[in-house]
């Protein structure tokens, strides 16, 4: 499927069972025993650096789980399959080692976000990064609650944003986002690994 032309692999069957009773512990399993699918899935030949992918497993009956992959590790989150998320923002200042002080905004929205003016590569514009973007700018007083505001991708597809509640978590403040998108299905496919193939776990072209 894509997601405002961001691909999303949505892995149905062929892996081992998940171990662990919870979404946590069953990422660290998959960490530490089922990379090398992770790998095989999401890089080159049979994917791409900018792939990501959805594990689903069974939780409870009509309920169901998801870990979340991309090119480089089995990750929290991925917003283009998630409607409502507590967003959390703030103002921090980084150093870098090589002492050029960089102002930053720290946003977070299913996934940390340091929002600086520089190059969008996500194909959609990116869920998290809309409710990040939001949160931000409710925090700066340019939004209020239930205002729409619509992202454009670097390829013309949209979400949009809505803030339908503020709250807190912990002792920040926060606001609940609604974002909508459309997702549209682009084919099924059924992966092969054989043996003696060299690069049977994949790779990645330096950067």
């Amino acid at each position: 499927m894509h997601t405002g032309g961001e691909p999303l692999r949505i892995i149905t069957s062929g892996l081992p069972d998940l171990k662990g009773s919870t979404i946590l512990e069953k990422r660290v399993y998959a960490k530490q025993h089922l990379d090398h699918y992770r790998r095989l899935l999401m890089n080159e030949p049979r994917g791409h650096k900018d792939m990501y992918g959805a594990i689903l497993f069974q939780e409870k009956p009509n309920e169901f789980g998801v870990l979340f992959l991309n090119n480089e590790a089995i990750v929290l989150c991925v917003d283009m399959v998630s409607l409502h998320l507590v967003v959390m923002a703030g103002n921090f200042l980084s150093q870098k080692n090589l002492g050029k002080k960089v102002l930053i905004d720290v946003a977070y929205g299913g996934a940390f976000y340091a929002i600086i003016s520089d190059k969008d590569v996500d194909r959609s514009p990116t869920g998290s990064g809309v409710t990040a973007r939001m949160a931000l700018q409710w925090k700066k007083g340019f939004i209020s609650k239930n205002e729409i505001k619509e992202f454009k991708s670097v390829i013309g597809s949209t979400f949009t944003g809505r803030i339908i509640d503020e709250t807190t978590v912990g002792d920040f403040p926060a606001v609940i986002v609604e974002v909508s998108g459309m997702a549209y299905h682009t084919g099924d496919h059924t992966f092969y690994l054989e043996y003696r193939d060299e690069l049977k776990e994949g790779f990645q072209l330096p950067r």
